[in-house]
Formats: structure tokens, sequence, C-alpha cells
């Protein structure tokens, strides 16, 4: 364990990473690196998931076993996304004897609402009720999005003119509005996805799913909004049946499952946090949608009738 030639060595100590040809030689230097740094290293791979190839999963597979069987003396963290370790690592053979699966659950509502107003405690700020509470929830348990949003929250506090003791509302929606813009990449994937076919009718679709500030909605009372979205652009909508087609069909993996129901006819964003983003890109088009926020007070159905003063043109 952790024997490598001379050539090999200097390398190392150089800070160069070696050329490797094999498995053995990345876990001899590997070996050698660990006998050299402390009693037990720890070495944390991050995103795992993000390796798509199963060939490349295959070799940590091996790799793993070697550091196993050799005994070399790592700790080897993986993190990633999946429902358990061979999803991870696309192997069924004896790797798996040298692992062990800490699944992690996503947040309830309460420990994120610690997470918000801890970090606004830190600065002297408090956060008003309801808007914690609406971070908790479109955040969907993904620390990543609490942490992202409760970061726009604070910055709009500190952006504000006025002296802020607590945030309101409008703190809020800056948050929501610039959190959208700082993770568009990926919900811009997805929007897409879900939209490729017949664009048209499935973006008025999901706009009217975003058309409150609730995050899950009858499907009477979203194809209300939809409607009311129609008739404000002065198009045809849908007909009833043909609309649940389209709902329905947003529910499936070729349309990136952004939506999901349950038996009564509820539905939701299957991330809640892309409903932001969808809310924005109604926006470029020149659409206004309902409240975001219990406190915002807008109607949802004096929209209609809004100047086009008010409302974001788009920016294609």
């Amino acid at each position: 364990m952790g024997w490598i030639s001379a050539e090999a060595s200097q390398t190392v100590e150089r800070g160069t990473i070696p050329d490797f040809k094999s498995i053995d030689e990345a876990v001899s230097v590997i070996g050698y690196l660990a006998s050299g740094h402390s009693n037990q290293p720890v070495v944390v791979i991050d995103e795992f998931e993000r390796i798509k190839e199963a060939a490349e999963r295959m070799l940590f597979a091996d790799f793993i076993k070697q550091v196993g069987d050799q005994s070399v003396p790592i700790k080897l963290l993986f993190c990633g996304i999946g429902s358990s370790l061979s999803d991870l690592l696309d192997a069924h053979h004896s790797c798996c004897r040298y692992l062990t699966a800490v699944p992690l659950e996503r947040l309830g509502i309460h420990p994120c609402l610690e997470i918000i107003v801890s970090a606004a405690s830190a600065l002297n700020l408090g956060v008003e009720d309801t808007s914690a509470y609406r971070i908790a929830r479109i955040s969907d348990g993904f620390p990543h999005y609490v942490h992202l949003l409760t970061e726009k929250l604070l910055w709009s506090a500190f952006a504000d003119e006025e002296e802020v003791s607590i945030t309101d509302v409008s703190h809020y929606l800056s948050a929501v509005r610039n959190a959208v813009i700082d993770i568009e990449p990926h919900l811009k994937a997805m929007y897409e996805k879900a939209t490729l076919k017949y664009k048209a009718d499935y973006e008025t679709v999901l706009w009217a799913v975003a058309d409150h500030h609730e995050l899950k909605r009858r499907s009477t009372d979203i194809y209300k909004s939809y409607t009311r979205i129609m008739n404000a652009r002065r198009e045809e909508p849908l007909s009833r049946e043909a609309f649940n087609q389209r709902m329905n069909s947003l529910k499936r993996p070729n349309h990136a499952s952004i939506l999901k129901a349950n038996r009564q006819g509820w539905y939701e964003f299957g991330e809640a946090v892309v409903r932001g983003y969808v809310r924005l890109r109604a926006e470029e088009h020149g659409v206004s949608l309902g409240s975001e926020h219990p406190h915002d007070g807008r109607n949802p159905n004096s929209l209609a009738n809004a100047p086009r003063s008010n409302i974001i043109r788009s920016r294609d």
C-alpha cells in the first residue's frame, strides 16, 4: 500500500497529477498521499450524479473496491442524488460492501424556517412570518433554495432606501425574482422541455397554474385562470377537454414532469421553486398573474384590464 515509483513520487511532490494508466496506479498514489497526510484523511466527492457515463461510474466502483481491498487509510464520501447506491454507481459487484448509504430526506418546514430566522437574526433583522413560511414552502425542502432565497431577501432589505427592521412583501417579491434569475439555466431547461410541443398552449397552461399564491390548486380554478389569461390576450382558449389533456401531459417525463397531481384533481409544480420562473416568463410576455404572496394585495380578476405601462414587456 502506498508504494509508487521514484518518478511518480517526484511528480506528486511537485503537485502534478500523474497520468494514471490503471486503477492500481491510482490507488497506489492515493495510498502514498494518505500515508503522509494524516491518520485517516477524508475525501468528499460531491454532485456525483453529474457523472452520467456508466463506464466512468464503473471505474469509480472498481476504485472503491481496490481502496477497500488494499486497506488504504482513507474515507471516501460520495454525495449525490439517487434512490440507492446502485443508482449512483451503476454497479452490482462487491464494492458496495465497503459502502454505507446515508439517505438524506428533504428538510421539513420548521428546519427551513430555522435557517431563515437564524440568518436574519445574525443581522439583527426580522422576517415577516408569511414571507418566511413561503420561502420554506417554495424551497420544497432543498437547503440550497432556502439559502438562495434567504440571501436574496436579506440583500433586498439591505438595498432598501429606508431602514428596515423587519422585511415585508416587497422584499420577498424581489428575493423570488432575483433567485429565479440566478438559477435560470436549470429552470429554463425544464421549462423549455415542458413547452417544446405546442409551445403557446403549454406556456399559457403553466402560467395559469402559477396564477395564485397557493402552491397547490384545483384544476377547475386553474382553468378559470387560464380562460382569464386567454381572454386578456384576446385569444381563443382551449376546450376544457383539451386543457385537461395538456395538464396531464405536463406530468409526464417527456414534458420534464413539471407538474404533479393527486387523484382529487389538485395540481402543483413538481419543484415548487419552478413556479417563480414560470411567473417570470409570463411577465416577459406581457402577462400579469395573480398575487405571489398573500399580502401582495393584487386581485387576479382585475389584472385583465391592467394598464400596459405596468406590465413588463417581452425581451424576446
